[in-house]
C-alpha cells in the first residue's frame, strides 16, 4: 500500500524482537528556577552506588529539566509548584537489536521508523522515544498499551517482561477496530517548527567502572549550568543524562565534553559531531501523537541517521554534522507543504 505521501510500501523488520520492558514510568518536568530543591533527591536516586535505577533519563534545556524516572522514585520527590508531571504512568517498548547495525555503527533511531513509529502514529498512540548509544526506547502511556501492543504484534515476536499476561483478551477486542484503522495510511505533514543551536555535540557511552570517578563532574553538569558562562550567541544549553538496566550515555556538546577523560568512554566514537534540531515553540504536550514520526520519517527516507530525545515539552532530533543542511532543508520543505 502506497502511503498518501507517494512513497512506497514500509518495509518491515520482522528479524527484531519487541519487548515490553518491567518499568512503570513518571515523566516530569522541573522548572529552572526550582533545581535546588531538587539536586539532593535527584543524586540520591540517580548517582548514589546503592540506589542506582532502572530507568532513569534527565535532559536540562534552556526551557527546563525533563526527567524520566521510576514511579517509586518518583514519589521520593517533594512536591511544589516548581514540579509537574504527567497523569498517567508510562511503559518501556525496546527492540532486541538496539541501535547498532551488523557493522556496529550506530544507526538510532532510523531502525525502527518503519516497523514502530509509524505504526504507532498511524493508530492515533502518543509516544515518547529515547535514543542512546546503545539502544532505543519508545515510550507509551499505560492505557494504550493494548492498542501498541496489537498494532505491533505483525511486526515483532513479543516478549512481555513486565508480566502483562491478560492482555491477549483485550488485544482479541480490538481486532477489527484496529484492522479498519491500520488500512488508513496516513502522512504525518510537519507542523510543528524547527530550530538548530549553532552546539555541537556528541553522544557517549560511559564506562560503568568508572561511574565513582565521575560523580563529581556529573553532579556539575546535570545540576550547576547556572554557574557557568552563558551560552554563547546561538548557542542553546542541552544536557542529557541517561541510565538503563545499567548503560550509562551522555549527551553532551564539545565544551563539556572536554571534562571528561577519554579513556572513560565505553566507546570510541566520541569524535563524532552532532547537531540538534528542536521541535516544536510551545509545550506540546502528552497527548499529541505523530510528533517523532513527522520528523523521522522523511530524515529515514532521505538515509539520515537519527537519534531522538524527548522531553516533557519539546523534541530533540539529532543528526550527524554533515547532514544537518539537507536535513533542513528536507523538513523546512516539508512544513512548507504542510501549511
Amino acid at each position: 500500500m502506497a502511503r498518501e505521501n507517494g512513497t512506497s510500501e514500509r518495509i518491515l523488520d520482522t528479524r527484531l524482537e519487541l519487548h515490553i520492558l518491567e518499568y512503570n514510568l513518571r515523566m516530569a518536568t522541573i522548572a529552572k528556577d526550582a533545581i535546588a530543591n531538587y539536586t539532593h533527591y535527584l543524586i540520591k536516586i540517580a548517582l548514589l552506588p546503592n540506589s542506582r535505577p532502572g530507568f532513569f533519563s534527565f535532559t536540562e534545556s534552556k526551557e527546563d529539566y525533563s526527567l524520566t524516572l521510576e514511579e517509586k522514585a518518583f514519589q521520593e520527590l517533594p512536591k511544589s509548584s516548581g514540579l509537574s508531571c504527567s497523569e498517567c504512568l508510562w511503559n518501556v517498548l525496546t527492540v532486541s537489536a538496539g541501535a547498532m547495525d551488523c557493522s556496529g555503527h550506530a544507526m538510532g533511531i532510523s531502525k525502527i521508523v518503519n516497523s514502530i513509529i509509524l505504526p504507532l502514529a498511524d493508530n492515533g498512540v502518543s509516544l515518547f522515544c529515547m535514543s542512546t548509544y546503545q539502544g532505543d526506547f519508545i515510550l507509551v502511556k499505560q492505557e494504550d498499551l493494548v492498542i501498541a501492543i496489537r498494532c505491533l504484534s505483525g511486526r515483532f515476536k513479543i516478549f512481555d517482561e513486565a508480566g502483562y499476561h491478560n492482555l491477549a483478551p483485550k488485544i482479541n477486542d480490538l481486532e477489527s477496530r484496529l484492522d479498519d484503522y491500520d488500512s488508513d495510511c496516513r502522512s504525518h505533514p510537519l507542523v510543528h517548527s524547527i530550530v538548530s543551536p549553532l552546539n555541537q555535540f556528541h553522544i557517549i557511552s560511559l564506562n560503568s567502572q568508572h561511574f565513582q570517578s565521575l560523580m563529581p563532574t556529573l553532579i556539575d553538569l546535570m545540576f550547576y549550568s547556572s554557574t557557568r558562562t552563558p551560552p554563547s550567541e546561538g548557542h542553546e544549553t542541552f544536557f542529557h543524562f541517561s541510565f538503563i538496566d545499567g548503560d550509562l550515555s551522555v549527551v553532551l556538546d564539545d565544551k563539556d565534553l572536554a571534562r571528561i577523560p577519554s579513556n572513560y568512554f565505553y566507546t570510541s566514537s566520541f569524535r563524532e559531531q552532532w547537531r540538534i534540531i528542536k521541535i516544536g515553540e510551545y509545550p506540546l504536550g502528552f497527548d499529541e501523537y505523530g510528533v517523532v514520526a513527522q520528523i523521522a520519517e522523511p530524515l529515514v527516507e532521505a538515509k539520515i541517521t537519527t537519534f531522538y530525545i524527548s522531553s516533557c515539552h519539546l523534541g530533540n532530533t539529532l543528526v550527524p554534522e554533515e547532514d544537518l543542511t539537507k536535513a533542513l532543508a528536507i523538513l523546512n520543505e516539508r512544513r512548507k507543504r504542510a501549511q
